[in-house]
């Protein structure tokens, strides 16, 4: 037997410190992708035809005269500009909870004539319910509900395979000279 409206805005506890973390997950992975995404449409050459292929990366070619001799030299496009790298550091979450116990009461049980055997309900007596509470007494705030959430984003650090990249690179130029 379930007493508590659709409409109250009472959820399980769980749900209520569920969700906002979620979201900050969520949040983390929409941003990787993001990142991911930029990296391959500037960093890298693309192919229409096939998409599935092994893509170039993007260079930009560079020379210059040095005692009468021209020298050349490559560098990938991704080490000249700023990579969005962004990540979730830290979250704080501030809720004002309150927490109430609904008693599940069972219906009496009326005899029967014919004998027939009625069928338990095997639901907890009680359970505890939640709902996000405003900090204020007034009529006004009673009907919001109140959670602060303070998130803390830093610069990420470069991916490692992109280090490592732009490091043979740089040994395949010394290479070329």
């Amino acid at each position: 037997m379930k007493l508590i409206a659709q409409n109250t805005g009472a959820h399980k506890l769980m749900e209520i410190f569920k969700a906002p973390m979620q979201a900050v997950i969520d949040a983390d992975i929409d941003l990787s992708k993001k990142i991911s995404d930029f990296i391959i449409n500037y960093g890298f050459e693309s192919d229409e035809q096939d998409i599935s292929s092994i893509r170039k990366l993007k260079m930009v070619n560079f020379s210059y005269n040095l005692n009468g001799s021209t020298v050349e030299f490559s560098m990938p496009v991704l080490s000249l500009i700023q990579l969005p790298l962004l990540r979730i550091k830290s979250v704080i979450f501030d809720m004002n909870v309150k927490l109430f116990t609904v008693e599940n009461i069972q219906p009496k049980q009326i005899p029967s004539l014919l004998n027939i055997k009625q069928t338990q309900d095997n639901t907890p007596a009680n359970k505890i319910i939640a709902y996000l509470a405003p900090n204020s007494n007034d009529s006004y705030e009673k009907i919001k509900s109140n959670m602060n959430v303070k998130l803390n984003m830093v610069d990420g650090d470069m991916p490692a395979g992109i280090i490592q990249l732009l490091g043979l690179l740089n040994e395949l130029n010394k290479v070329k000279k």
